[in-house]
């Protein structure tokens, strides 16, 4: 099916790494939960929710990137999705040239696939100028733009650098897809501080890995313990 995102793998030396978005899960979300039981006071799924809402994020997404490469979304690809996942999506799409009428984009790559000999790949949407500046862009469905989202494009500035590409800013731009949400748009020509956050949730990310194998080793040496001492009875 045409909304099934399909899972982007990374590999630094034939070895598959973590991915940007997969890097920031270590930072803590605890306005997650009262949201989650919210909606179920509201009797609503909250994974059937997040389900449909990616469904349109990928949708929109989908849109976004067709109209700025020029290459028309086949009738085949929206064939998936419920009309009112198509009409959401069309509203983020519409705020969206609304955005790009008023800015230049150009030289640039669409999803365009950076790994890090740090030991992480990224897929950012964009990396070209945008008003003439050197840009690494992403774009955002939803009620607003949060700071773990600014993270993740930190790190992909960081990945972008290694490659020996120019990198000016960081941009967030969040195109809504209800009325009750916000078009917003966020750039940083200054973040050093978000990439040490990114560079931090990574050293977390890989400790923690680190530390899983040590604890597979122990839980597996105890199997065997106990297997022995069964086999002596």
């Amino acid at each position: 099916m045409a909304r099934d995102k399909i899972h982007q793998k990374y590999f630094v030396d034939e070895k598959e790494v973590p991915g940007v978005t997969t890097i920031c899960g270590v930072l803590a979300k605890p306005a997650l939960v009262p949201w989650a039981w919210n909606l179920g006071k509201q009797g609503i799924d909250y994974r059937k929710y997040t389900d449909d809402k990616a469904d349109i994020g990928t949708l929109a997404h989908a849109m976004i990137m067709a109209e700025i490469s020029g290459k028309k979304l086949g009738d085949d690809f929206t064939a998936d999705f419920t009309k009112n996942q198509i009409d959401q999506a069309e509203n983020s799409l519409i705020s969206t040239l609304e955005w790009l009428k008023g800015h230049k984009l150009e030289e640039f790559r669409l999803e365009h696939q950076v790994i890090s000999r740090l030991g992480f790949g990224g897929t950012p949407d964009y990396y070209g100028k945008v008003d003439g500046r050197w840009t690494v862009l992403d774009f955002k469905t939803g009620k607003e733009l949060y700071e773990d989202m600014v993270y993740q494009v930190a790190g992909y500035g960081v990945a972008v650098l290694e490659e020996e590409l120019p990198v000016e800013q960081l941009m967030l731009v969040n195109v809504p897809r209800t009325e009750d949400e916000n078009f917003m748009v966020r750039s940083l020509q200054s973040w050093g501080d978000y990439e040490e956050i990114f560079l931090s949730c990574l050293q977390i990310y890989q400790a923690k890995k680190r530390l899983k194998k040590v604890k597979d080793v122990v839980v597996s040496l105890n199997n065997i313990n106990e297997k022995e001492k069964e086999n002596g009875r």
